[in-house]
């Protein structure tokens, strides 16, 4: 239903640009700051960017079909067209392209944003790489950072199907 209505906003938004005109412009035309206002959608009180969310299931399933085409799961690496520019912390905690597949097989798994269970699934090999919530600083990435760079990457995912 989320994804429908999602899909909906987007639509009207669209429609909505194309035939709006501002106080005092021209038929048709519309200002910048009406175009960078996202369709937003009402979930329970929450608004939800609902080209955001699309994309990102569409980000997910594309994973999905990349996780599944391997026999054991934890096998699962990212080609050339998905991988990212290593993040700053990478080198000091020793994180590589297998450390972003096991985070990317984590998000397919457990979903977007459970960092704790992801960093907690001995399968995945993430317990000393990921910082737990409330740390104090140091050198492994703190859940807002491996957020950062679990978006990049499903975005990096979503590109290279489309290409």
């Amino acid at each position: 239903l989320l994804v429908d209505a999602c899909s909906q906003a987007i639509q009207l938004h669209s429609q909505k640009q194309e035939g709006a005109s501002p106080p005092g412009g021209e038929e048709g035309e519309i200002s910048a700051k009406e175009k960078e206002k996202d369709a937003l959608v009402d979930f329970f009180g929450s608004a939800v960017k609902a080209a955001e969310l699309i994309s990102r299931v569409q980000e997910l399933q594309y994973l999905s079909q990349m996780i599944t085409k391997y026999a054991i799961p934890t096998q699962f690496r990212l080609d050339g067209a998905v991988r990212a520019k290593a993040p700053p912390w990478s080198s000091g905690v020793g994180w590589d392209s297998v450390q972003d597949a096991m985070l990317l097989l984590g998000v397919q798994r457990y979903g977007f944003g459970a960092w704790d269970r992801v960093r907690a699934d001995p399968q995945l090999g993430l317990q000393n790489k990921i910082a737990h919530p409330g740390a104090p600083p140091g050198i492994l990435p703190k859940p807002s950072q491996v957020e950062t760079r679990a978006a990049k990457l499903l975005k990096n995912v979503g590109q290279s199907k489309q290409s």
